[in-house]
């Protein structure tokens, strides 16, 4: 069966967002609401085996929980922990408005601190933030107690490493756009100053879909920031021919949160001379006989889909090597599973976010909308890596001395790898 090969992940920030001008939720649709959810959870979401949670439990404990809320916002904030307690990167709540959002500055925990890792605005280089500082306090609030508190509870993560990454770097800054953020910071040279920063900020940020660089040493460093642009056969095809000029080829899917799985196997198919499977797949199949006779936790499975190498074309078949961390995510984990099963190489980096799959959306009362995971891939052999993480051959994790000194050591490695010994085809 050829299975479908559309896996979107939109990187949730899950804070819920008010629209101040809107009249308040009603009890019967706060009920509703609830209801809704834990029914088309209760019917579709394919990973209850990797959580341990009694979801009918879980729906009585919320019903006095939403219908104490007092606004619309708190009504949302609850929806949003419920869907968070199944711990699966692919089942969110959202509930959004121009009301919220975040300044262009993003940060990561590294070795227990939270660090600077981009700043997209002139305004808060300006303000003496750069990269590699660290956070210490937000809102006068110690910032990793911060995240702890305020942000990890609304996150929805199958992974611990998800879980932190989701909380300190996409949603860490996220709250009320005309409420200014209070930042303690301390510098390089361990002074620390105070500063207040805006969320109306623009951000600079210009990163591309796609971007080929060639080191020194004549080895290809192809950067794929996702898999959902639209021109990604086109775009992949003018780089492709100085792709073929070099000695090595260094595939980063570092910052890819997904998109389409088809976009990853295009470019796959260029690399390899032999047809390889994907990944299998397997949803819920809910039989009511089979409930009535004692039955429960049927899936459906279906085998891979066999990728083909590219027709008509010279095919790329020197050495190649896959950066990874802990954003590769979704449709970028399917091309690391058809990437394994190629034997074409090795990978280089963190472990990844651990969750893919294929959501089914509803919409909520009062605007809000929902999405269930119903699909979960594997490797061919049943191998997991939902709720783990694919994991590199070479495990490099960014460290504070590195982020300080601008040092990328995860491409440093794959280099040192290539120019050290030959790599298998």
């Amino acid at each position: 069966m050829k299975k479908s090969t559309i896996f979107i992940l939109l990187f949730t920030l899950n804070i819920s967002f008010a629209q101040s001008t809107k009249s308040e939720i009603t009890d019967d649709k706060k009920i509703f609401g609830l209801s809704k959810l834990w029914s088309d959870v209760k019917y579709n979401f394919v990973n209850f085996d990797l959580v341990d949670i009694d979801w009918d439990k879980t729906y009585q404990e919320y019903i006095p929980k939403v219908l104490a809320t007092k606004s619309t916002y708190d009504y949302y904030q609850e929806l949003i922990k419920v869907m968070a307690s199944l711990k699966d990167g692919h089942s969110n709540v959202y509930y959004t408005s121009p009301d919220y959002g975040r300044p262009p500055l993003r940060t990561k925990l590294i070795e227990n601190k939270v660090l600077v890792t981009n700043v997209y605005n002139d305004t808060l280089v300006s303000k003496n933030i750069a990269i590699g500082d660290e956070i210490l306090e937000i809102n006068n609030l110690n910032a990793i107690e911060y995240g702890k508190k305020f942000v990890m509870p609304y996150q929805s993560a199958s992974t611990v490493q998800d879980l932190d990454n989701r909380t300190f770097h996409y949603a860490f800054f996220y709250g009320k756009i005309n409420e200014p953020i209070v930042l303690k910071i301390k510098k390089k040279d361990n002074s620390v100053f105070t500063t207040t920063i805006s969320r109306k900020l623009k951000s600079n940020d210009k990163k591309q879909s796609f971007e080929l660089k060639i080191t020194k040493d004549n080895i290809a460093h192809l950067i794929i920031n996702d898999f959902e642009n639209k021109n990604y056969r086109k775009i992949f095809d003018s780089l492709y021919v100085n792709i073929l000029k070099s000695k090595a080829l260094i595939i980063d899917v570092r910052n890819n949160g997904g998109g389409n799985g088809s976009h990853g196997y295009y470019i796959l198919s260029h690399l390899i001379d032999k047809k390889i499977p994907t990944s299998k797949t397997k949803t819920r199949q809910y039989i009511p006989l089979y409930k009535a006779s004692g039955y429960s936790d049927i899936f459906l499975e279906m085998s891979p889909y066999f990728l083909e190498p590219v027709q008509n074309k010279e095919r790329y078949l020197k050495p190649v090597i896959v950066l990874t961390s802990v954003k590769t995510f979704s449709a970028a984990e399917d091309f690391l599973v058809a990437y394994d099963n190629s034997k074409r190489g090795i990978k280089i980096g963190q472990r990844t976010g651990g969750s893919t799959g294929q959501p089914i959306s509803f919409d909520l009362p009062e605007g809000g909308k929902m999405r269930i995971c119903t699909k979960r891939d594997m490797y061919p052999d049943g191998k997991e890596f939902v709720g783990i993480g694919i994991i590199p051959d070479i495990e490099i994790n960014e460290t504070i001395e590195s982020i300080q000194k601008g040092k990328d050591i995860v491409l440093e490695k794959a280099i040192e790898v290539i120019n050290k010994k030959p790599l298998k085809s």
